[in-house]
């Protein structure tokens, strides 16, 4: 799993005009956030609390603070989106800002089971105008809101849980549960992208020289003959047999696994399973970072045992969503990614008391994925000469 660029914008935000609510879907009005005392706004964030509880409890939902809806009074559009609000300035509040006094009002914790997402809808004096976007995934538990009690989702609204409800929700997981997420990022080496430049200038002064010599031209300074490809006066034969260097495909995959606790109990020790593919087994080079410590490996397995009891008290994966990142780089050799395969990394997190969790990542998808970024790495050196005509690669 991949954490995605946010795609939300006023745009977006226009299409729920017309709209209804749903049992995973609410709109509200963000005047209350601007029109209102500090008793008020607090008011208002304590009946926000109410619908993210519902939506912890059910199947997750999304809450819209900055879409007016209609009065019951018109008929034809009661209880749907009319207008976007006139928005809340960035100064009053910030995306943080408001997820911290939403997340305060909720318990048990919250934090990692809720998004809130500022979304520019407009500006007033230098100052940006923000709607909220709140983004709540299905909690494990039940989840209390601001006035001590517990809401559920239905068709259109919020509305208190019974007791027998309640207990099953707080009783549905007492056991640890590991969520894997990886975020990845390419970084070719920067001592191949050096020689790359290098021979990539070698190669333009072989073609000036190529061309000089078969125009029989006098001997000219590097500045001359720079001028006359300029002008267009002088130009390479791609049938000269003097070609640029190979694009750069090496690479280096730098990888943060954030392992995530999902249980009510405190985490002790986690193992973490790495089965490198065979076919790439000796091609590849996994490392990790300085604090964390191989405990085997044998064959195409790899594992990293974690004591959170040895660790900053500030990292252990503690209840309520309290992560671990692990950061390891893999290394692949030149043109690694024009090599197919169809095996993956596997990764599997072991939590003491609960069960695995697995995740894989496709190494030649990725690699793919990040080429786009090294051919435009390579298009960059060759458009220091834009006036070059570099025949066929």
């Amino acid at each position: 799993m991949h954490f995605t660029k946010n795609q939300w914008t006023r745009e977006l935000l226009e299409e729920f005009i017309g709209h209804e609510e749903s049992s995973t879907l609410e709109f509200k009005s963000s005047d209350g956030l601007t029109q209102g005392s500090p008793s008020q706004v607090d008011s208002f964030f304590e009946a926000l609390s109410k619908h993210v509880s519902a939506f912890l409890n059910t199947e997750g939902g999304q809450l819209i603070v900055g879409i007016d809806e209609s009065s019951m009074k018109d008929k034809i559009m009661a209880e749907r989106a009319v207008r976007l609000s006139k928005g809340v300035r960035r100064s009053i509040f910030t995306g943080v800002r408001f997820s911290n006094k939403l997340c305060d009002r909720i318990h048990p914790s919250v934090g990692a089971y809720i998004n809130v997402i500022p979304v520019k809808v407009g500006k007033i004096e230098d100052d940006d105008l923000l709607a909220f976007v709140i983004e709540v995934k299905p909690g494990i538990t039940a989840y209390q809101a601001a006035d001590k009690r517990y809401y559920s989702r239905n068709s259109f609204s919020s509305e208190p849980l019974d007791d027998k409800d309640v207990r099953l929700r707080m009783l549905a997981d007492n056991t640890p549960r590991a969520k894997l997420i990886f975020i990845e990022e390419l970084f070719p080496e920067n001592t191949s992208w050096e020689q790359y430049r290098k021979e990539f200038d070698m190669h333009v002064q072989a073609k000036c020289e190529l061309e000089r010599r078969e125009r029989k031209d006098p001997q000219l300074t590097p500045d001359e003959i720079a001028e006359k490809f300029a002008s267009g006066e002088m130009k390479f034969d791609v049938k000269s047999g003097v070609f640029p260097p190979r694009r750069v495909t090496a690479g280096r995959l730098l990888l943060n696994l954030s392992l995530l606790n999902f249980g009510l109990v405190t985490i002790k020790k986690a193992c973490i399973q790495f089965e490198l593919p065979p076919s790439i087994d000796k091609s590849v080079v996994l490392t990790f970072a300085s604090d964390h410590k191989v405990a085997d490996r044998s064959g195409d397995n790899l594992l990293l045992d974690i004591d959170f009891q040895q660790c900053n008290p500030n990292v252990p994966i503690y209840p309520e969503m309290h992560r671990y990142v692990v950061s390891f780089q893999i290394d692949f050799p030149r043109d690694y990614c024009e090599v197919a395969f169809d095996t993956s990394l596997k990764v599997t997190a072991y939590l003491d008391g609960g069960p695995p969790s697995r995740e894989q990542i496709d190494l030649h998808e990725l690699l793919l994925k990040n080429s786009l970024e090294l051919q435009q790495r390579a298009l960059e050196i060759e458009n220091a000469y834009p006036d070059i005509n570099l025949g066929s690669v």
